[in-house]
Formats: structure tokens, sequence, C-alpha cells
């Protein structure tokens, strides 16, 4: 399974690092094939919060096919403007499973996604987590 990470300018710096080395740590004590890496617009160090510098494996260009799709939390005003980010997202949320911050949700706002019509959505009443689970798809007989 390949996890994909996505990460921005004055992303905070906890979103993406806990879900990495979350996932890192569950592929090695498990020994499964999961691939985990970081996503960013352009293939640029991108500064995080309090000026944390990141290194993403890949840029929309070039990211191999993501089974799940993190979209962390942080400053996010500038990301809202980028229809380049809007679109990439929107077509994740469409193919893959995406989990995000609450409010990421915003990306899923600006994406068209106003109601949750081919999928499932689910908020822990304690966490500030969301997950957005597309439904299979049925096949045309």
């Amino acid at each position: 399974m390949n996890i994909g990470i996505y990460i921005y300018d004055d992303a905070e710096v906890l979103d993406f690092s806990g879900p990495f080395e979350v996932f890192s740590t569950a592929k090695r004590l498990a020994d499964n094939n999961w691939q985990v890496f970081f996503v960013a617009e352009h293939a640029a160090p991108v500064i995080a919060r309090a000026g944390f510098s990141v290194n993403p494996h890949y840029s929309f260009a070039d990211h191999p096919v993501i089974d799940l799709l993190i979209v962390v939390g942080g400053v996010h005003t500038v990301e809202l403007s980028k229809s380049q980010v809007i679109s990439w997202v929107k077509k994740r949320l469409i193919l893959q499973i995406t989990l995000l911050r609450c409010v990421q949700g915003l990306f899923i706002g600006q994406s068209g996604f106003t109601r949750w019509l081919n999928g499932d959505y689910a908020l822990g009443r304690s966490s500030r987590s969301c997950c957005y689970v597309p439904k299979p798809k049925r096949s045309c007989k």
C-alpha cells in the first residue's frame, strides 16, 4: 500500500511527522510492503511551521499511485487558493481513501464535494481527525 502525506509551507510538523513515524513503524513491525512518503506541489523543500525544512519524496508530477492520502493541518489559506492543489486533492478524494484533519475539510469544500454522496465520513467525538472512505464502485452487468 502506498501512503502519501501531503505537505505544504506552514504545515504543522507533528501533523506530518507523526503519521510518517506511525506508518513507518507499522511497516517495520508487520513486515509489510507499505511505502510511506511525502508529496508536495513541487519538488523543492517545504518550509513547515517554525521554519522546519522538509524535502518531499515526490511532487504532484512524479508521485506513485497513492492508496491512502493524508492531508495535514497547518496554515492552509494559501493552499486553498491554489487551483492545482484543489484539483489534485479532488482527484485523490475520488480515487483513494483520504485521511485529513477536520480543518482540511475546507479542501473538500473547495473541491466541490459539498455532500458525501459516494462515501462515508467519520469524525471521532474527541478527535480532530476525519476520514473519508469511498464506497466500492459497483460493477455494471
